[in-house]
């Protein structure tokens, strides 16, 4: 009655670099993303690669804005490596180590999320209302691609709030588009999102709290964030403002 000992098995690219470590659960529910959730570590993570040969396109992009992410906040060798044409699946091996080193470190010294932990959710802010929009219009939509659109965000973010040069904020926009369509989003208004971004675990007595880059290969935590401020950033990104 107080859960089981388990081991985890991915078989998707999205599970090998993010979901099978750290022991978070997590269930959207009231269409708002893992809005009930608890922490249950695997006794062993178990990957073979050889699962990535049977996964479409799409999954595998899906798992791959994770390691982008990865990448982002914590390695600009990793980030080079993997953003400017994609790594084919039968040469991610030594990426995907990696990817996974970085999650597992930053878990290892920070468990329950209270502060180093949040640099895994560079992006997620974004995606996660994301996200919970599309739950409400009843349209899937892959994690890792609202990931990435949320990373192209908080790197608009990133450069008012953070001092993220010009340079390296193009670089992250520009190859991610190159990696992604995200004309599914050119018609939505920053201020639908509004309601979504308020539900995100990171924010703290109603303020915004995003995590964003003062360098590619640097996170910074807890960076209030207003929503007009969000608003300028969606509308670089999206509707061309």
């Amino acid at each position: 009655m107080r859960g089981i000992h388990f081991l985890n098995i991915p078989t998707s690219l999205l599970a090998m670099t993010d979901a099978a470590h750290g022991g978070k659960t997590g269930v959207d529910h009231n269409e708002i993303k893992n809005l009930i959730g608890s922490f249950a570590l695997p006794q062993r993570t178990l990957i073979w690669t050889d699962f990535l040969s049977t996964l479409p396109q799409k999954e595998y992009e899906n798992g791959y804005a994770e390691m982008l992410k990865h990448g982002l906040i914590s390695d600009r060798d990793l980030w080079n490596a993997l953003s400017p044409t994609w790594v084919e699946k039968e040469e991610i091996a030594p990426f995907l180590q990696k990817s996974i080193q970085i999650k597992t470190e930053i878990v290892e010294a920070d468990p329950h999320e209270l502060n180093e932990r949040k640099k895994l959710n560079f992006g997620h802010s974004t995606a996660h209302a994301i996200e919970s929009y599309f739950l409400l219009k009843e349209q899937e939509v892959s994690h890792g691609w609202a990931v990435a659109a949320g990373m192209w965000v908080e790197a608009e973010l990133s450069e008012m709030k953070c001092q993220l040069s010009a340079t390296e904020k193009n670089e992250i926009a520009s190859r991610l588009q190159a990696l992604y369509s995200f004309e599914l989003l050119k018609g939505i208004e920053a201020e639908e999102l509004h309601s979504q971004l308020l539900n995100d675990k990171k924010n703290l007595n109603g303020e915004l709290l995003f995590v964003l880059l003062s360098e590619i290969g640097n996170a910074v935590v807890n960076v209030p964030i207003d929503f007009h401020e969000f608003d300028r950033a969606w509308m670089k990104c999206f509707n061309n403002a």
